[in-house]
């Protein structure tokens, strides 16, 4: 905030040390009406109603939203609706499109809400093959949709009334119903029996839904994370690795007057390289134990 801004708030009266964008029409709750607890109460039940925070409204909170062009405090409400709003959408949309389309207006609706919320065609995807795998299933259990003369959501019978896809996922609705109603909607078969009724395309067309539904169009996020290291000594022989041609070895007298000298040296290849290997270390190891007498028993010929 520059220093200009800062001296107009300086000159304020009765308490008041704060400029703030605000506008025409919007009511100003002085503070000691705000102390009261059942008013403080009853305004943040009316704030998260519209799915919005008290804190945002109230003036030197760090949840207080700032004009980017001015660094004055602004309390526009349309905007914080907004963004509820755009936060829910997909969710919003696979209602109103069921409301008014069944399960394909849910797919449709959820469609828009996934574009609305996150701008992203995979995202959008994900919602609308969601929105009507789930709104069919509902429909299988259930659930009426309206027209968009006449959109509303009511509670009926149940049952498989859709063929193909749709019909599928309304046989999983009709059967959650059976299992727990204990009374099978008209129409309805074992879900194993209803995927093998399919044609080939059909349950290509289910699978790609519910992978759809699952996010396997979604953008894959970059962790960051970096890859593992592959350890030194992996590297050093991969890029230097054992020379090759044949292996020494050292036999006969000679061989003998090494072991006695020094038989780590006597009992390995003589070849480069092989210094540092653990057969080495396990010898020198061996080597280097003392050497215990070995007692016999005696026994006494009678």
């Amino acid at each position: 905030m520059n220093e200009g801004i800062m001296g107009l708030a300086s000159q304020g009266r009765y308490g008041d040390q704060m400029i703030a964008h605000v506008a025409p029409g919007e009511v100003i709750l002085p503070k000691k009406l705000v102390a009261d607890p059942e008013l403080k109460k009853q305004l943040e039940e009316l704030y998260e109603k519209f799915g919005v925070s008290l804190d945002q409204y109230t003036v030197g909170n760090d949840a207080n939203s700032i004009n980017p062009n001015t660094g004055i405090m602004e309390f526009g409400f349309l905007s914080d609706l907004w963004k509820g709003i755009k936060k829910n959408a997909p969710t919003i949309g696979h209602i109103v499109g069921f409301a008014v389309g069944g399960p394909i207006g849910a797919g449709i609706g959820g469609a828009i809400g996934g574009a609305v919320k996150e701008g992203d065609l995979g995202y959008a995807l994900k919602q609308g093959a969601t929105g009507f795998a789930l709104g069919s299933v509902a429909a299988g259990a259930g659930l009426t949709g309206g027209t968009l003369a006449n959109p509303s959501i009511g509670f009926g019978a149940g049952g498989v009334s859709s063929g193909g896809v749709g019909g599928f996922f309304e046989n999983m609705g009709a059967n959650l119903r059976g299992a727990f109603g204990g009374t099978m909607p008209t129409g309805a078969t074992g879900i194993g029996t209803a995927f093998k009724g399919l044609t080939g395309m059909e349950k290509g067309l289910a699978g790609l839904t519910a992978i759809t539904a699952m996010g396997g169009f979604e953008p894959v996020e970059e962790t960051g994370e970096p890859l593992p290291q592959v350890p030194g000594g992996v590297t050093s022989y991969m890029n230097n690795p054992l020379a090759g041609g044949p292996i020494q070895f050292t036999s006969g007298p000679d061989r003998a007057g090494m072991m006695m000298n020094n038989p780590t040296t006597a009992m390995v290849p003589v070849q480069q390289g092989i210094e540092n290997s653990a057969l080495l270390n396990y010898l020198e190891s061996q080597r280097m134990k003392p050497i215990t007498d070995v007692t016999f028993p005696s026994f006494e010929v009678g």
